[in-house]
């Protein structure tokens, strides 16, 4: 429950948001359909958390209950409860048993820019990343774009952190990609 609104999992339906305002006559004001057996939902705020087999979490903005909007999840775990107390999120699955979150914080401003330099030097890439300062980058390359190794970490400042990778190709492409941790 949140506000004048019951948000409600219903199995296979997905999630139901019902206006409770007139008690005696609910009405269903909005859903989100899903493509599992959702098993629980939790409320913290402007989130809902909803878990389901065969599916993970799904985090979704409800501050406007009848268009819900998904900013969030992880479908690396089977989920079957899921609650939420201050700021943290309890999911138990399988296999992985409970799992303690943080709570969903929306990123304020441009979480990443990853950017090429121009003249890059002869068997040398050089390029930057810039974002939220303190955020943890993790920064990864691959041959193949399926298969993805860890190239180095940083943690971004008040500018473009700048990066060279001396043992990149000149013959076969390679592709980097930034993980915000």
């Amino acid at each position: 429950m949140s506000g004048n609104y019951a948000f409600v999992w219903t199995g296979t339906n997905g999630l139901q948001v019902i206006d409770v305002r007139d008690a005696a006559n609910p009405r269903r004001a909005g859903t989100y359909p899903t493509s599992r057996y959702d098993s629980g939902v939790a409320i913290a705020g402007a989130y809902a958390y909803v878990v389901g087999e065969g599916g993970g979490l799904d985090v979704l903005d409800i501050s406007d209950p009848p268009n819900l909007r998904r900013v969030g999840g992880n479908s690396a775990f089977l989920a079957s409860h899921v609650a939420t107390s201050e700021d943290r999120l309890f999911v138990a699955g399988w296999p992985s048993g409970l799992m303690i979150l943080n709570l969903y914080r929306p990123l304020t401003g441009p979480a990443l820019l990853f950017a090429p330099h121009s003249r890059p030097e002869q068997n040398t890439l050089r390029f930057s990343v810039e974002g939220l300062p303190g955020l943890r980058v993790l920064i990864e390359h691959s041959a193949d774009l399926l298969y993805w190794q860890s190239w180095t970490n940083v943690t971004l400042g008040n500018g473009p952190v700048e990066l060279s990778d001396p043992g990149a190709p000149t013959s076969a492409q390679r592709f980097y990609r930034a993980v915000a941790r």
